[in-house]
């Protein structure tokens, strides 16, 4: 097929013939069966998928000239878009790694190229550059509440952990995985106020009368900030700053909006765990969004991305393993109640985004976080199973061509 329809467009990219070892071809093999006859393959001749450089879409985005070697990334939250960028490297060539710190949300941008030959024989070469769709959920803590005024109550149990430690806790691997041993905050709080509400709070009301003083050392982490009357290093609570997609309301209800519309699941109302789809497991985690309250009861554990926009509630052996974002009207509330040995590995991040009417808040509201009931073994910071929920659902283009061939 290649013989009779070359790529000659590769060489025009990059500025020679691809080398045939690092290329990889996959024959088509399917099939469309009309008016009883059967067509084998496509309609088009060939699909080439490669790494974008400034060389291939001839476009210089950093004023450093055309790079023909280096990855193209795409920055879904940087300005002005499409936000193409060249990223730092480390190391000393040929063992080149990108080094995306600074831009943790950014994906490589691909190249999609295909040749088709119409009926009549003319040919269009059709390319777009496309990347994979993110969600800029990066999490400074193992527990965020993002809010004006945060209520906190902590449980008294001993089994019950909140720790900052990538990967500490009990949970099935990630296939091919391996958490960093990085630490971050146990709780992560927006405002020296609520740090406050949190450790000891001056007005206590029940539930919400913050970490009982003999828990102090079950909150495990960094301690962003030194706290005065703190004899210890514990509890890690301190103020932690957010990444570009969980600053506002705005940009958060916009993050929910596009992982709505990829979700595997949307349920609208209120559910229990009996509405989580029976294909969600450990090995094929699942985005679930929740457009209402939901709880978990019995003995059950979930896998991927739930995001809750009313209150979350939950009693018994259950636990979940990814993210879990509660992002409501009014004041959220996320509730934990009676014993059980299961947990949640990955990040929790909780915050009110609308007022009781729907309407959207200018900053985020209230919010409670209570415990006090027990709640299982507990809350951990798990990188493996925040990026495994986390996976690209599909992929955006960023620009379209029709070449001439």
């Amino acid at each position: 097929m290649l013989a009779n329809f070359p790529d000659n467009e590769y060489a025009v990219e990059f500025g020679a013939a691809p080398v045939a070892a690092n290329v990889q071809t996959i024959a088509s093999v399917s099939t469309v069966t009309s008016g009883g006859t059967t067509y084998y393959g496509p309609e088009f001749k060939w699909v080439r998928i490669n790494a974008a450089t400034e060389r291939s879409i001839n476009t210089d985005v950093n004023g450093g000239g055309l790079d023909a070697n280096t990855p193209l990334y795409y920055d879904p939250t940087g300005l002005p878009k499409p936000s193409l960028i060249v990223p730092p490297m480390l190391g000393i060539a040929p063992n080149l790694v990108p080094n995306l710190v600074a831009t943790p949300n950014a994906q490589q941008a691909l190249e999609v190229t295909t040749l088709a030959v119409l009926p009549d024989g003319t040919r269009k070469l059709l390319q777009y550059v496309v990347a994979p769709v993110a969600y800029p959920l990066n999490f400074p803590s193992a527990l965020t509440l993002a809010g004006n005024n945060i209520q906190f109550g902590g449980a008294a149990s001993n089994q019950y952990f909140v720790n900052g430690t990538d990967g500490s806790g009990n949970p099935p691997p990630v296939a091919g995985c391996n958490p960093t041993g990085n630490v971050y905050s146990a709780i992560g709080t927006t405002g020296a106020g609520n740090v406050t509400n949190i450790v000891n709070p001056l007005n206590p009301v029940a539930p919400y009368t913050g970490i009982p003083n003999n828990r102090d050392d079950h909150y495990v982490g960094t301690l962003p900030n030194p706290l005065p009357l703190i004899p210890n290093p514990y509890p890690s609570v301190g103020n932690v700053a957010l990444t570009t997609g969980l600053q506002t309301p705005a940009s958060l209800d916009a993050m929910i909006q596009t992982i709505t519309n990829n979700a595997d699941v949307v349920i609208n109302g209120n559910a229990t765990q009996a509405n989580m789809p029976a294909s969600m497991s450990q090995t094929n985690p699942e985005t679930i969004v929740v457009n209402g309250d939901f709880s978990m009861t019995g003995n059950f554990t979930g896998y991927g991305l739930l995001v809750v926009t009313g209150n979350f509630a939950y009693s018994g052996t259950t636990g979940w393993k990814g993210i879990v974002l509660v992002v409501g009207a009014g004041t959220t509330t996320f509730l934990g109640n009676g014993g059980g040995s299961n947990e949640f590995d990955g990040a929790i991040f909780s915050a009110t985004t609308r007022d009781a009417n729907g309407n959207e808040l200018p900053a985020f509201g209230n919010v409670g976080f209570d415990i006090s009931g027990g709640g299982g073994n507990g809350i951990y910071y798990n990188s493996c199973w925040i990026s495994q929920a986390n996976q690209p659902p599909t992929y955006e283009v960023l620009s379209f061509r029709e070449l001439n061939f």
